[in-house]
């Protein structure tokens, strides 16, 4: 009876009213009683982590059906209104808000092209942050300072899309956008047995055990162990990477006195197939 009672409180993973004391004398049992609060035991953590896949689920079922309506803007359209306004620019000697249009142009039309595949060329993703960086470095103007450090010539290899523009994103909001003066930042690719992109930038106020939590991966669930709508971009890329290209890969984080890294390991894929 005292059992049953204890196993109609549960209210779920954040539950306040069982007694940690009645649950201790359960665990210590090695009877019958003992045997069935284990099991129950088990069932709750079971239960607990469907709630969590399930909620993870949902937030992403929102995000395909975002980008889903964003992929039906006309591309045509766009572009097409995009050279109107950069050729007006050119005509009264606007060089910079022409330096600007060029650069989200190329980035709406590189990230609207059309590929079934988990994965694209990795020169297309760098095309891609250059103009990314382009636009921002007119934000921060000269607060941002940034470089690539890329192997000549770039090899044809293949890495999961959009992997890097959260995450500079993220340095920029996080780190150098905190710093009074400015900061650097610096993206560096080297490729042996595998596919190593390192991203550095000035200021370290990060929580290295936060990140760590964060990038947990149970690879039994193929879920998130730790979801926090704060961190969901970088959680999300850290899962995607490892669910297409294996739990041996991800991100890591790191950091020294004055610098934030985060490290994404890849594997070397030679096609986007």
């Amino acid at each position: 009876i005292s059992l049953s009672k204890l196993m109609d409180t549960y209210h779920g993973h954040d539950d306040q009213t069982i007694d940690s004391e009645q649950v201790a004398t359960y665990k210590a049992r090695t009877d019958e009683i003992g045997q069935m609060y284990r099991s129950y035991e088990q069932l709750e953590d079971r239960l607990n982590t469907l709630i969590q896949e399930n909620y993870v689920k949902n937030i992403e079922k929102k995000d395909a059906e975002l980008a889903l309506l964003q992929s039906q803007i006309n591309p045509h359209f766009l572009y097409n209104t995009l050279d109107s306004i950069n050729w007006i620019a050119l005509t009264n000697g606007q060089d910079e808000i022409s330096e600007m249009i060029t650069a989200l142009s190329d980035t709406f039309r590189l990230s609207l092209m059309k590929n079934n595949s988990p994965f694209t060329e990795l020169n297309q993703e760098i095309r891609y942050i250059q103009s990314y960086l382009v636009l921002q470095q007119f934000r921060y103007e000269d607060r941002l300072v940034y470089d690539f450090n890329l192997p000549k010539p770039l090899p044809n290899v293949f890495i999961p899309r959009f992997i890097l523009q959260p995450i500079i994103e993220n340095a920029l909001k996080h780190g150098i956008s905190q710093l009074e003066h400015g900061g650097h930042l610096h993206i560096a690719i080297s490729i042996d047995d595998f596919i190593h992109i390192i991203i550095s930038n000035d200021g370290s106020n990060i929580n290295l055990e936060k990140m760590q939590r964060l990038l947990s991966f149970d690879p039994n669930h193929q879920t998130l162990l730790n979801f926090e709508a704060e961190g969901y971009g970088v959680q999300n890329i850290n899962r995607r990477i490892k669910l297409i290209c294996g739990t041996n890969y991800g991100l890591s984080y790191s950091k020294t006195d004055s610098q934030t890294i985060c490290t994404i390991l890849l594997p070397v894929r030679t096609s986007g197939i």
